[in-house]
């Protein structure tokens, strides 16, 4: 299997945001450090901009990750950049202007239309994430610029729901074969007296479980903190196929919780193991 890897912290939480351009009313950029799918950051139209975040204790982050989920912002283009200082004066990562796509146009029904001929267009495109890795960077402040023509996909306006910028954690060894992904739903199902079957349609998330029976010493105080401060109640970011470059990663790229408290299993004076179960925000 390919490279798994956690984003355990979001710096993005941390930060005093400002939005370039006044947002819409009632979608201020502060609802990107809520998980709650409603509240999102919408601008008033698809002009060029940006959004900053600077961090008040001027304490520096490294990040090596960018994110951003349930957007509305494909066909245009995104630019981090991050800054030494908290004036937003001294450039030390400029990733350029990069398409809001991941995927490439070879990859089949994964992109560029609907396999089951809904539409022309990638049925789950608002579901899709956008993300990047890049080299680990200290910053004290950033800015996230959008430009390009967002309209491509039907949309008047930039739309984000969750940000995530933060310091990746790969460990010695990836999940053993026989990772489980599925999809579940709040929908409800009941049947009338005639016996027809009804359903109300909810939303739906992705679960995911995995393996990881091979955690040398060298991980164990990494797993022990990421524990600690996750529970079952922060978010963080997992893929299980970092560098795929295809569907498979897309598909396997979760903002998430751990839905389960799996410890740390001792079975080898110099190994442990443990079992990993998340649930999509």
């Amino acid at each position: 299997m390919s490279t798994l890897r956690l984003v355990p912290y979001n710096f993005h939480d941390d930060a005093t945001l400002t939005a370039q351009i006044l947002p819409v009313a009632g979608f201020s950029i502060e609802n990107t450090q809520d998980t709650q799918r409603s509240r999102v950051w919408r601008s008033v139209s698809g002009a060029d901009q940006y959004v900053e975040g600077t961090y008040d204790d001027g304490i520096s982050r490294t990040a090596s990750f960018f994110s951003f989920f349930r957007h509305r912002c494909h066909g245009g283009n995104v630019r981090l950049v991050l800054y030494s200082d908290v004036a937003y004066s001294s450039s030390v990562y400029d990733s350029g202007a990069l398409p809001i796509i991941n995927l490439t146009p070879t990859d089949g029904a994964a992109w560029g239309f609907d396999a089951y001929g809904g539409s022309g267009t990638d049925p789950y495109l608002t579901d899709t994430p956008y993300w990047k890795y890049f080299t680990p960077t200290a910053h004290k402040s950033f800015r996230i610029y959008f430009t390009g023509n967002v309209g491509t996909y039907g949309y008047s306006y930039w739309q984000v729901c969750r940000f995530f910028l933060g310091n990746y954690f790969e460990p010695a060894f990836t999940a053993q074969y026989g990772a489980q992904i599925n999809v579940v739903s709040q929908s409800d199902r009941n049947r009338s007296r005639g016996g027809s079957l009804r359903t109300n349609i909810g939303p739906r998330w992705r679960t995911m479980q995995m393996d990881l029976i091979r955690v040398p010493e060298s991980d164990r105080a990494a797993w022990l903190d990421i524990a600690t401060r996750m529970g079952t109640d922060r978010d963080f970011v997992l893929s299980l196929f970092a560098g795929d470059g295809t569907r498979k990663e897309r598909d396997h790229i979760v903002n998430c919780v751990f839905s389960a408290a799996d410890g740390l299993e001792r079975f080898h004076p110099s190994y442990l193991k443990r079992r990993i179960q998340i649930e999509e925000v």
